[in-house]
């Protein structure tokens, strides 16, 4: 597989090395002033950790995004427990879109990097009510690894990575 020269390269400084100060609120950041109330959004859900409104560009009517009230450019340089705790409230949150909506499912997406389509550099997830008529397809294409070599040293490469 050839590297996107849009994504970062192997042994780069990725988010989740970055200091803590990186949570700090962004006055450039459209999602730090939301969570400030001085921007407008229609809100969702909002605890202590976390907020949810409805996106400004919907693929879908009730298209939802979920935030960490704190800045953290990708879900990379979160802390840990914190995706688990967002993923558990954008199921939560996207059942009752659904069934708001009457749609009947939903895909919750989350581009984490520009070469993965993040524009805005707060971690989010996209919450996206779907109907069967919706017209909306993921990618209809898929890309397989070269061979069984290239996928075997890929499983190897990213075990490495997750042994401590």
């Amino acid at each position: 597989m050839t590297p996107d020269p849009t994504c970062q390269a192997d042994g780069a400084a990725l988010p989740a090395d970055a200091p803590e100060e990186a949570a700090r609120p962004r006055e450039n950041c459209a999602f730090c002033r939301i969570v400030a109330g001085s921007a407008p959004a229609d809100i969702l859900l909002a605890d202590e950790r976390m907020i949810a409104f409805l996106d400004v560009a919907p693929l879908n009517p009730g298209q939802a995004l979920l935030i960490p009230r704190r800045h953290h450019p990708a879900f990379t340089a979160m802390p840990p427990g914190l995706a688990g705790e967002l993923f558990t409230a954008a199921n939560r949150l996207a059942v009752a879109i659904m069934r708001a909506g009457g749609y009947d499912g939903y895909n919750l997406l989350v581009a984490c990097g520009p070469c993965a389509g993040q524009i805005i550099t707060h971690a989010h997830i996209h919450i996206l009510p779907r109907g069967p008529t919706d017209g909306l397809c993921l990618p209809p294409h898929t890309t397989p690894f070269a061979d069984d070599a290239e996928r075997l040293a890929f499983v190897a490469a990213v075990r490495r990575r997750l042994s401590p």
